[in-house]
């Protein structure tokens, strides 16, 4: 494949079976699995070891990355329900394989790294459509609306919240090509993609994933000013700015589950499944009230569901118990797991991360850690392969290919 002009033909077939490994990341929890074990072999018994060996030895980012292994490593000590705690490290397991193997096999060229980019966009346009299709099928079929939330991505495992994070970081990835190659794109081609961007809007409102709303509209104003002050001036960006926020506010709220749900944040008083907002405010009283008798070890990640369970329990959060609900926020999961320098030395490391991102001058890279930042803040993604993954691959693949020649 001209795509990866360069490499050996067992560098090509790695690279061909991360490439299938992106396009199954919206689609499934675990399909992405057995295809990145079947290219760690290959790296594995590839040979070549000492140009693999200096080039592993030379650079040392991996390291970084893969230290946040070491919080689940604690975590499995730290924890009474040993078998639980391994399951957690199973699950997390990739945060330390891909940054080591992904070292292991080289350097990745800016051109394979877009091809990767754009498999990620395409996997997500396809998902969209597909769940589209569906929920279509549905309405014809029985006459219910499954156009919203859970119930339109019901056909697979995922969480609506990573969904839409998926699709926020696809238009963070199309508009930073319309950006960086405005002028060299033909107007065709930005047409295509801002219908692309647009269809990812709808499908992210439809979705209703609060968090990644807020992030869809930050991203997307960022990028617009980005691109605004070289071609339209300050004035005529800041007021179309203003105006596309308002607009794009107004069609969210013409949306009615969308609507409904956006209204929890101004008024809830029931502790129920349906009304998020107010079961946050319930996890998260529990996860402080775990956090005062172990903020400096915490209980393990063995140990920490049922921990939370027993303090809603006594809290008297039935909704909580019965659905054992994890602490809805990674920091905070960290903070019930490893106590408070676990959760700090976590912080550290996507504070490092920004930092070498800034350094770099790879602001895709940046705009991606700032999106899994904000995105975990209500949900532990972390705690599901999907998060792992998601993160775990597209971090290193930014990060341990940087260039300060990229944007």
């Amino acid at each position: 494949m001209r795509i990866f002009e360069g490499y050996t033909w067992i560098q090509k077939v790695v690279l061909i079976i991360w490439l299938l490994m992106v396009l199954t990341i919206p689609f499934h929890k675990v399909l992405s699995s057995p295809l990145l074990i079947l290219s760690f072999i290959i790296i594995l018994f590839s040979g070549n070891y000492r140009s693999r060996w200096m080039y592993f030895t030379t650079h040392k980012r991996w390291m970084i990355f893969a230290a946040l292994y070491l919080l689940v490593g604690y975590a499995y000590l730290r924890s009474t329900d040993k078998q639980e705690a391994l399951r957690d490290a199973n699950v997390k397991l990739y945060l330390l394989l891909i940054p080591v193997f992904m070292a292991a096999f080289g350097q990745v060229t800016q051109k394979a790294i877009q091809t990767f980019l754009n498999a990620f966009v395409f996997a997500c346009a396809a998902f969209g459509v597909v769940a589209l299709g569906l929920a279509l099928y549905d309405f014809i079929r029985t006459g219910e609306n499954h156009f919203y939330y859970k119930y339109l991505v019901d056909f697979t495992f995922i969480h609506p919240s990573y969904i839409a994070m998926f699709m926020v970081f696809a238009m963070i990835v199309i508009a930073r090509e319309i950006i960086t190659g405005y002028r060299e794109l033909s107007s065709r081609r930005i047409w295509v993609m801002l219908i692309a961007i647009a269809f990812f809007m709808l499908f992210v409102l439809l979705l209703t994933a609060k968090i990644a709303i807020a992030s869809m509209f930050l991203a997307l104003t960022i990028a617009f000013i980005v691109w605004g002050r070289t071609y339209l001036g300050w004035k005529r960006t800041a007021f179309i700015a203003v105006i596309g926020n308002l607009v794009l506010f107004l069609a969210m709220m013409a949306l009615p589950y969308t609507r409904q749900r956006m209204l929890m944040l101004l008024h809830y008083n029931e502790v129920s499944y349906t009304n998020s907002v107010d079961s946050r405010e319930e996890i998260w009283k529990a996860v402080g009230q775990v956090a005062d008798d172990h903020l400096w070890l915490g209980v393990g990640s063995g140990d920490a569901q049922q921990v939370l369970i027993n303090q809603y329990a006594e809290n008297g959060f039935t909704t909580g118990v019965e659905e054992r609900y994890n602490a809805h926020n990674a920091y905070f999961q960290a903070l019930v797991e490893t106590g408070l320098p676990g959760m700090l030395f976590f912080l550290g490391f996507f504070l490092v991360c920004l930092w070498l991102a800034w350094k770099d001058k790879n602001y895709l890279w940046g705009a991606f850690l700032l999106l899994f930042m904000v995105n975990i803040t209500t949900e532990s993604m972390l705690k599901t392969q999907s998060g792992v993954v998601f993160f775990s691959f597209f971090n290193a693949l930014l990060g341990l290919n940087s260039s300060r020649k990229r944007g």
